[in-house]
């Protein structure tokens, strides 16, 4: 309270001192005096009258507005700096956390004002706050699912903000659209870290490929209104972003074809190597899926060839489809991942109990044992009695 009153009395000094307007009153008398003097002379006195009156409604703006507007703008000044450090605090926080509700108005109000090409681009930005927060709250959080649901609203809402930046067309949508599609990547790869970090009822394989699936489908918008716009204008800007936009994808899939042949390796030798029933397979053939695999990427070597020659839109419908052939083939991969590792840690139950069981066993063996000749000992000791 003493801060606070000490506050008060700064802001009522405020009001008397001539940088916010105040003037003495000699000062003021001094001005009367010439508008006095002003009206009573003549002929040019006249310029000299107005510049007088002039003069004083000046200083009796200052002393009427200006002085409150001074003062006003100091308490506006501390507030706003407040205002600023509480947003920055709720930057901070996480769902649950008293601040959180204000992060989010936050966001709504920046959303509001934005044009379409920025907003699709907040979206995305916002979509990667609520990943990043599905990440810091503990897997059991009851503000897990809503969270995880609001992520994936915002990438739906980014999708949108594409498709009426496809026909808005312009330098404008090529940047924003550009922009997206490389944050998209960056998404995909923290999808995937964050599910293997959590992998619970709420996030798991299956939510991750259709979350995949969806950001796939944004970075798709991305490309059409780069497509579009570069058939349209041939810029130099539209060719630059479909360029890099195509090394992403192209990089992007080569490393998961080698990725996933890995994988069904390890699932091939895992097999191989344990008492695991093929049953796990659920009738799908690892043959086939390497041979899936490696034709995709057949396919995204012709795209390569299309681009080279300018057929964009081909080379990307490409990519694509071999992007839906490796989503599918991985969900596949998952799957039997997850029931290998279901049939080991039941082999290894079986194993211990099997072990303790046999452990059992030998105790109560031993322990009848030394029970049996703890009683021939007794018996020996009996007959030396009654012999004696």
């Amino acid at each position: 309270m003493k801060n606070g009153r000490n506050y008060w009395q700064e802001l009522k000094s405020l009001k008397n001192h001539p940088s916010t307007g105040w003037v003495d009153s000699d000062t003021a008398e001094q001005a009367k005096n010439k508008l006095m003097t002003a009206i009573r002379n003549q002929g040019n006195a006249g310029i000299s009258a107005r510049q007088s009156k002039t003069e004083y409604i000046k200083w009796m703006a200052m002393n009427f507005f200006v002085q409150p507007v001074g003062v006003g703008t100091a308490v506006f000044t501390l507030l706003i700096g407040g205002w600023i450090t509480t947003v920055s605090a709720a930057s901070n926080s996480l769902p649950g956390d008293p601040l959180y509700g204000l992060k989010l108005v936050t966001e709504k109000a920046q959303l509001t004002i934005a044009s379409t090409d920025k907003r699709a681009i907040l979206h995305t930005e916002f979509a990667e706050r609520r990943l990043q927060e599905v990440a810091a709250l503990d897997v059991d959080s009851q503000y897990l699912e809503q969270t995880w649901n609001a992520f994936q609203e915002e990438i739906k809402m980014a999708g949108s903000d594409l498709a009426q930046l496809h026909n808005q067309g312009g330098e404008e949508a090529v940047v924003a659209a550009s922009e997206i599609d490389e944050k998209i990547k960056d998404l995909n790869d923290e999808i995937v870290s964050v599910t293997e970090e959590v992998n619970n009822d709420v996030i798991n394989q299956d939510q991750t490929q259709e979350t995949l699936k969806a950001t796939q489908e944004v970075s798709n918008s991305a490309v059409a209104v780069l497509v579009k716009e570069h058939e349209e204008s041939q810029s130099d800007m539209s060719a630059r972003a479909l360029e890099k936009s195509f090394k992403t994808q192209y990089n992007n899939l080569m490393d998961r074809q080698a990725f996933d042949l890995g994988r069904v390796e390890m699932i091939e030798t895992a097999l191989a190597k344990s008492e695991i029933d093929d049953a796990v397979l659920s009738g799908q053939s690892l043959t086939k899926m390497r041979s899936a695999i490696n034709d995709a990427t057949d396919k995204v070597s012709k795209a390569m060839d299309l681009k080279a020659a300018g057929g964009y839109r081909m080379a990307f419908d490409i990519l694509r489809q071999a992007d839906e052939t490796l989503l599918a083939i991985e969900a596949d991969l998952a799957d039997i991942e997850n029931k290998i590792i279901s049939a080991r840690q039941q082999t290894d139950i079986e194993t211990v109990e099997t072990v303790n069981a046999e452990g059992k066993e030998n105790s109560e063996a031993g322990e009848a044992e030394a029970e049996s000749i703890s009683n021939s000992d007794s018996d020996l000791n009996n007959n030396k009695q009654e012999a004696q």
